[in-house]
């Protein structure tokens, strides 16, 4: 999907989210957001431990994004603008990862157990929030 498809869909999302708002279905406390946050992450988990289909899986996903999405504009976050913060901070910090990697030795971090990763992954998270 281009970026052109993604920014369609993101805002077909939003205003859906909007339309739903008007309409009267719409969430009182974030309480309520976050725990639906967490159901779908748990049926996210469930269709993958029962090695359901990726078409389920995705739905999942998606719902899970949904849900994310209505969080960030019950919390009236500009989401378009916050997807492209996190980008940024996601970019920054993956660039002092691989040079955090190269100055250990690594050309890069495949086939690397998840302890390395981690490490070099939280040294840069550290050194970018200085």
């Amino acid at each position: 999907m281009t970026n052109k498809n993604n920014s369609a869909s993101l805002s077909k999302l939003i205003s859906m989210d909007h339309e739903m708002r008007e309409f009267g279905f719409s969430w009182k406390h974030y309480d309520q957001i976050i725990t639906q946050i967490l159901n779908e992450t748990a049926e996210i988990k469930e269709a993958l431990d029962a090695k359901e289909s990726h078409v389920r899986v995705q739905e999942e996903i998606g719902d899970l994004l949904h849900a994310t999405i209505s969080l960030a504009l019950f919390t009236k976050c500009d989401v378009e603008k916050m997807i492209e913060t996190s980008s940024k901070k996601l970019t920054h910090r993956f660039k002092l990862m691989q040079k955090i990697a190269l100055t250990h030795g690594y050309a890069n971090l495949k086939d690397q157990p998840t302890e390395v990763l981690l490490t070099f992954w939280n040294e840069a998270k550290k050194e970018s929030s200085l």
